[in-house]
């Protein structure tokens, strides 16, 4: 039917009106600007803002009032927009004294209404809970009727409703019979409870559906190709309400209010919650995002609620980064804390790019200093240190799990040593990166060959490649529809499709029995949808196939590295901020996803477009991160930012690693560390992998590199590492070496008690002790029994600190 543009006498559809006495708006906003209504039983809730002369924003949407120049234009009894014909016309919104137009487009009115199972009754069971994985959406359902998890697959899901059983749970003859009704409704014994109120808006619409005869999906359903939520920010007060509506996007073209059927979440309750019909409220400061889910997409919001009222202050930096970071502060009425001392710079800087702590001659030396760039001058004179390429090979070796156990020594030393080049290079990541992806060969000679030793299979790869190069974890896709996430089986089998025809063989070339392997391309080998049967045309995610006619990995390397592909230089971005400030800006660092919004995307956004036009030099990003004003605050919160836990107004504390504290105290007692099939004198920073046998790193963390999940590395504090540090054999042996530092220091009969302390001061906190500090440290040593029992108690003391085992 053609669209009509019609005119008639305006008519006033009234909504609640302000209280005396209230200010008004300036102006109003409405969402959605423009309404469209396809469908016969289509309609549209809006959401009305005022803004006010001072800038504050109120949710209006249950008092305005609509004023139509077409008669076929309405409120429903729920306050909803909905036309009775074809057309095309304008509303006047007005709320509070102040007005806006809203156009609207109305189109196929007239057809038959027909209940769609895919689009109306597989939402309608999500909102009631049906197939979540607690009830009959979990791996084996429940009672013996299994749903697909949240509704994403249709087709199984329908014959489950309408076929099995008998036929028992549906009944088009006769909807009221239906277990389908009588289960939720608890008219019969329901292990889940009341689901549904009779004569509720669930209730009516499945009556409906089966009424028409209980239509199945058809694959000529139009599919949801995009989901939005409105509005999509909102500075907010404490203990104030908003009103949020989700618009689908479907293939046909539509728009449709989806509001009844999405799923609402608020990701920190703490800050604000979410009713099923999308109206938040505002609990406590802070921010949080609403993740709205429908038919496989999701869309996320964001409420802020002001620490405090913005305050002004000073935080000029030619830095991208303090840039972004101050507008987040100002935003939540959050302020900085101050810089950190030139001793703290100096130990958390060296610890964060070289995981080694300062001798007494750099802490000198940096103290002593007048130049005003030297914080900047030390950074570079770090990322040239050859500890650089230690740390960050243990770093990324953990990543790419380099590792005896499953490689072999030579195959573990080849991928280590190629790592170990790399960093010594600075080869950029893309290229790192296009290197492992696509690499073949030897895995003795060829070190990032091993890759594919490490995981073995289409389905291993896949998932390492997601999660180590885009922050992806995509494990749950291999069986069903990623809950979170737009991912289903065919974007999980896609990806896996790029490495079907990896293979290895054996090879003599290092003896008949030296186990070498050799990688390589076969010239067949798919990899089959396991529900579906199909075969995978390789595909990346959120992609369009891409494919190499002599190498299918290539073409991932491409897509992978390539600068307008977001994925590889955001996660890489946020994973290093995380390393150097101890929480990422999206957490889990290795977990980026849409519903899992990052907690200043202006920030994650700079960075990554940074990296890139530096051209994924792992060195410019370490630096740009650590000359940044953020990077060089303290760590002592403040009364206007001790509640920030996510925007870094403060340095946040970070225990050492199991490698750090160990070559912490090696460093800080003058010994060290005999490693099994290691020369003397091997740092722990420096192990090629993490089979090398050691007790301490073992209780302190360090990971098996059995997954390739950053949570692997144990950061948490137990009680055996405390009796570790307090009791065991390995520290007193360290405190009372014959050739020990402080055994050396006691032989020399100049050494006054007050040089002995600030030494001690200074291999352990990096910093010279304070007056309040001498006078104490010296009456413990004093009030010990002799003066060497006394200086191993004040080192013991020193060594047990919080300011000795935390990065700060």
């Amino acid at each position: 039917m053609p669209r009509l543009l019609r005119s008639c006498l305006p008519f006033l559809l009234i909504g609640a009106v302000a209280s005396a006495g209230e200010p008004a708006p300036v102006r109003i906003e409405v969402f959605p600007e423009h309404v469209s209504l396809a469908g016969p039983a289509a309609s549209q809730r809006l959401v009305v803002l005022g803004i006010y002369p001072d800038g504050s924003r109120k949710d209006l949407s249950e008092r305005h009032s609509i004023t139509s120049t077409n008669g076929f234009v309405y409120r429903d009894k729920r306050g909803h927009l909905v036309a009775t014909e074809d057309g095309i016309c304008e509303v006047q919104v007005a709320a509070d004294g102040a007005t806006a137009v809203v156009g609207i487009e109305a189109s196929g009115t007239s057809e038959p209404e027909t209940v769609s199972f895919r689009h109306q009754i597989e939402p309608a069971l999500t909102k009631l809970g049906c197939n979540q994985g607690g009830c009959h959406g979990g791996q084996h359902g429940k009672g013996g009727f299994k749903l697909s998890l949240l509704g994403f697959e249709p087709e199984p899901d329908y014959a489950a409703i309408a076929k099995s059983a008998e036929g028992r749970r549906v009944s088009p003859a006769s909807p009221e019979d239906s277990l389908l009704f009588l289960k939720p409704t608890m008219a019969v014994d329901h292990g889940g409870g009341r689901k549904m109120r009779p004569n509720g808006r669930e209730f009516e619409l499945i009556r409906r559906w089966l009424e028409q005869g209980a239509t199945p999906p058809s694959t000529s359903d139009p599919e949801v190709t995009g989901l939005s939520v409105l509005p999509a920010h909102r500075v907010m007060t404490a203990d104030e309400s908003q009103h949020f509506i989700a618009l689908a996007t479907y293939s046909d073209g539509a728009v449709r209010d989806v509001t009844d059927d999405a799923k609402f979440d608020a990701l920190n309750e703490a800050t604000a919650k979410v009713n099923a019909e999308g109206l938040a409220r505002t609990m406590g400061p802070g921010e949080t995002a609403l993740m709205v889910r429908y038919q496989g997409r999701a869309a996320m919001a964001r409420i802020t609620v002001p620490y405090a009222a913005s305050k002004p202050f000073d935080f000029a930096s030619t830095n991208p980064i303090d840039a972004r970071a101050a507008a987040k502060w100002r935003e939540l009425g959050l302020l900085p804390s101050p810089p950190c001392t030139d001793a703290e710079f100096l130990r958390r800087a060296m610890l964060d790019a070289i995981g080694t702590t300062p001798t007494p001659d750099d802490v000198d030396a940096f103290l002593a200093d007048r130049d005003p760039e030297k914080r900047a001058k030390l950074v570079d004179r770090l990322l040239d240190r050859p500890e650089y390429v230690d740390f960050w090979t243990l770093k990324w070796g953990d990543l790419l799990r380099v590792d005896t156990t499953k490689l072999g020594a030579q195959g573990m030393l080849a991928f280590n040593l190629w790592l170990r080049e790399s960093f010594r290079s600075n080869v950029p990541l893309d290229k790192m990166v296009e290197d492992l992806v696509t690499a073949q060969g030897s895995i003795y000679t060829n070190g990032p060959a091993n890759y594919f030793r490490v995981a073995n299979n289409p389905e291993d790869l896949a998932e390492t490649t997601a999660q180590v190069f885009m922050g992806v974890r995509l494990q749950c896709a291999k069986c069903h529809h990623h809950p979170f996430e737009s991912y289903g089986q065919d974007d999980y089998y896609g990806l896996a499709a790029y490495f079907s025809r990896i293979r290895t063989k054996g090879s003599q070339e290092f003896g008949l029995f030296g186990g070498e392997q050799v990688v390589y391309v076969a010239d067949s080998g798919e990899v089959v949808q396991p529900r579906s049967g199909k075969v995978m045309v390789p595909r990346p995610l959120n992609a369009k196939p891409a494919d190499d006619l002599v190498d299918r990995r290539r073409a991932l390397a491409k897509w992978l590295t390539a600068k307008d592909n977001p994925w590889l230089a955001r996660n890489v971005a946020n994973r290093y901020w995380g390393y150097l400030l101890g929480r990422g800006l999206v957490n889990p660092i290795d977990d980026l996803r849409e519903t899992n919004p990052p907690s200043n995307p202006e920030l994650l956004d700079a960075l990554a477009e940074g990296f890139v036009r530096e051209g994924f030099d792992l060195k410019k990003l370490l630096r740009t991160i650590m000359t940044s004003r953020v990077y060089g605050l303290s760590a002592m919160a403040t009364p206007d930012n001790r509640l920030d836990q996510a925007y870094f107004t403060h340095y946040p504390l970070k225990r050492l690693t199991a490698e750090q504290m160990l070559d912490a105290l090696n460093s800080a007692t003058g010994s060290f560390e005999k490693f099994t099939r290691q020369p003397v004198g091997t740092r722990a920073i420096a192990l090629p992998d993490t089979s090398v046998q050691s007790y301490f790193l073992d209780t302190f963390g360090r990971p098996a590199r059995a997954v390739a999940c950053e949570c692997e590395r144990g950061s948490d504090p137990t009680l055996s590492q405390a009796l570790h540090l307090m009791n065991s054999d390995l520290v007193q042996g360290k405190l009372s070496l014959a050739r020990g530092r402080l055994a050396r220091m006691m032989k020399d009969p100049r050494l006054t008690d007050e040089t002995l302390v600030q030494t001690l001061y200074r291999v352990t906190y990096s910093r010279p002790a304070t007056h309040e500090e001498i006078v104490s440290a010296l009456e413990v040593i004093h009030d010990a029994a002799d003066r060497v029992s006394g200086a191993q108690d004040l080192f013991w003391g020193l060594l047990n600190s919080k300011e000795f085992l935390f990065n700060h």
